[in-house]
């Protein structure tokens, strides 16, 4: 059911048979998180690129639960909360700060994140932290004035709900909407945000080179941090070839001095991109994830002994894959680390090509099993479902077809995706935390990789420097 204000996707229970209902109401607006500070004064809203909202309850009442509780958001004001704004401002920028106190390979993950893809929300800690100490409350009101004139709504229902209430549910919703004034209007798709991965070259090397850090100082002081540009971790000065040199911002003591120094693990993250996402390539992509993950920790963390945390996922970004390998370690440095990573894998696809067709029938295996995985709530329903609506796939039996692609995967096909795009033709982003500790066997490790025969590796310290680097993806999750 689709009208110019709203979709709806439902889906009534027959398997769980409880009288119950869930809904999610994605509030998609005109006024799009362009730059950091209007994201943070969406926060300070609680928008974020589109606005969330998930319904649970008995089915009985379930649309006048959803009516009330969408009318009082309607209503708000945040002049009403004016006494209160101070405190809340204080809170999210506290939340801030906690962020450049994670642990290094959680910040390394985060920069990741934001770093291979542009568009609505892809900021940051840093790029938020840099703006977020001037906004007013006047800046949240003018934001709130502007926002719901051009409005979208994507509903998903499901359980015990026939389609005519659900239908009505919507509808009813839309007519609230619409009580908010006559410039209340349809956002058209078109005008959707879009995010965008970054497209990487084939033989290419990009380093984010960083280390940023909390400045000591209380809770509550917030006078040493005003005139601070500082983010997803504060930032030290840098060298001229993009790493920290430990040293603390003006304005900021021996005590955030000697925070710095304090710091004993380095960081790395390295992202290989390789495809855009189909049923066929995923199901690749996730069988020598498989394989690569058996090795991963027995060889880097145990037998090496590079470091406590090691692990290697899959990435899913807007429609491009890639595989992730990150490291922290308190001895050695990321450069040493990302040369261990890369003859990590120049070896694992050696073996790939020399494994028995009985064990890679165990990989296969492996991956059948985590398909056939039932889902056995509301929760797990909503969560398949709606993962299918943001990508705009709609293969809502996903699991169905991908385990008869799974049926057709040789070791041929799994050794040449990974030798195609991990070995010869390797898009590879490494996202590096280097504290003091490490920062001269880091240069050092580097220059010793300048050699003839090597991929130079091309550093940059400042996450909008990495994305101009590279062209961009199309954002797969858009519908045509």
């Amino acid at each position: 059911h689709s009208t110019d204000f709203s979709e709806l996707w439902f889906k009534q229970d027959n398997q769980f048979r409880v009288p119950k209902a869930k809904a999610r109401c994605n509030i998609y607006d005109a006024h799009f998180l362009s730059t950091p500070k209007t994201y943070n004064v969406a926060r300070l809203w609680v928008l974020q690129n589109f606005l969330m909202l998930d319904f649970g309850g008995f089915d009985s009442k379930f649309a006048e639960f959803i009516h009330s509780i969408l009318e009082r958001f309607l209503e708000f004001n945040p002049r009403d909360y004016e006494s209160q704004f101070s405190s809340i401002l204080e809170t999210e920028i506290s939340d801030l700060r906690a962020e450049f106190k994670a642990d290094p390979y959680k910040q390394v993950a985060k920069i990741r994140g934001a770093v291979i893809k542009t568009g609505s929300s892809c900021f940051t800690i840093k790029e938020r932290f840099e703006v977020i100490h001037g906004l007013t409350l006047d800046d949240v009101v003018a934001f709130h004035r502007n926002i719901f004139s051009s409005v979208y709504l994507e509903w998903l229902v499901l359980g015990n709900l026939t389609k005519e209430r659900a239908i009505k549910i919507v509808e009813d919703t839309e007519k609230i909407f619409r009580k908010r004034g006559d410039n209340v209007k349809p956002l058209p798709k078109s005008c959707f945000s879009e995010i965008r991965c970054i497209e990487i070259p084939e033989n290419t090397n990009a380093v984010y080179n960083f280390f940023e850090y909390v400045p000591a100082g209380g809770e509550h002081d917030h006078d040493d941090c005003d005139d601070e540009s500082e983010g997803e971790e504060h930032k030290a000065e840098e060298h001229p070839d993009g790493e920290a040199d430990g040293k603390s911002p003006e304005g900021e003591g021996e005590e955030g001095e000697k925070d710095a120094d304090a710091q004993p693990n380095c960081a790395i993250s390295a992202y290989f991109q390789t495809i855009v996402s189909s049923l066929e390539t995923d199901i690749v992509c996730q069988v020598f994830d498989t394989y690569m993950n058996e090795f991963c920790y027995n060889e880097l963390r145990t037998k090496q002994q590079l470091g406590y945390v090691v692990f290697a996922q899959i990435s899913y970004c807007r429609g491009v894959n890639g595989h992730v390998i990150t490291i922290q370690s308190d001895v050695k440095s990321p450069e040493y680390l990302s040369s261990r990573i890369l003859l990590f894998l120049d070896e694992l696809l050696e073996k790939l090509s020399q494994v028995s067709e009985e064990d890679f029938k165990a990989y296969i295996e492996s991956v059948r099993q985590r398909k056939l995985v039932k889902r056995i709530s509301y929760d797990d329903e909503m969560s398949h479902y709606f993962s299918e609506l943001q990508s705009q796939k709609f293969l809502f039996d996903r699991s169905e077809k991908e385990l008869e692609v799974l049926t057709k995967i040789t070791k041929e096909m799994v050794h040449q995706y990974a030798t195609e795009n991990l070995q010869k033709k390797r898009r590879l982003l490494e996202i590096q935390f280097v504290p003091p500790k490490f920062l001269k066997e880091n240069e050092e490790g580097r220059k010793s990789l300048d050699v003839e025969g090597k991929i130079k590796k091309v550093i940059k310290t400042e996450a909008h420097e990495v994305r101009r680097l590279f062209k961009l993806h199309p954002d797969y999750y858009v519908s045509e």
